[in-house]
């Protein structure tokens, strides 16, 4: 997931917020129907007409995350990678702690794409649970947009 603030994650699990490991839609914890039409929804059409209705923390596979962690906001890293000019274009989101490696968490406000850097510089992306370090050119392309 990379939506999220201290109102979408509690205990870890997703409260608020699209589930991407079941591919579900969430609200206040419980998962939402789908909204296929009804000739599509005999037997099971989806994940969500499967689960809807069933707390999020009642369902295994379910997606967990290290709680974010709130701070005033790191820009170092960001500024070292993208120079003092483009830091206007991202918003600092936090950080998570994975492992030893501290990781800041930042959002470009135009494409919605993170660029998650460690202190070092190097860059990182989310996957499966767990951060992955990248190349910083294809977390870069990828945060303004230029990578798909």
């Amino acid at each position: 997931m990379t939506r999220s603030s201290r109102d979408e994650i509690k205990d870890g699990h997703v409260w608020n917020g699209y589930d991407y490991s079941l591919q579900v839609w969430v609200v206040n914890g419980v998962v939402r129907d789908c909204s296929h039409p009804d000739e599509m929804k005999k037997g099971d059409c989806c994940s969500a007409k499967r689960l809807a209705g069933q707390r999020i923390t009642e369902i295994p596979g379910a997606e967990k995350r290290d709680e974010r962690i709130e701070e005033e906001p790191m820009w170092g890293p960001l500024c070292r990678v993208v120079g003092q000019l483009n830091l206007s274009a991202f918003m600092y989101m936090g950080r998570v702690q994975a492992g030893e490696k501290r990781i800041f968490l930042y959002k470009h406000i135009l494409t919605r794409r993170y660029l998650n850097l460690d202190s070092g510089g190097k860059a990182y992306r989310y996957d499966s649970g767990a951060y992955i370090q990248i190349d910083l050119d294809e977390a870069l392309a990828r945060a303004f947009g230029s990578h798909d």
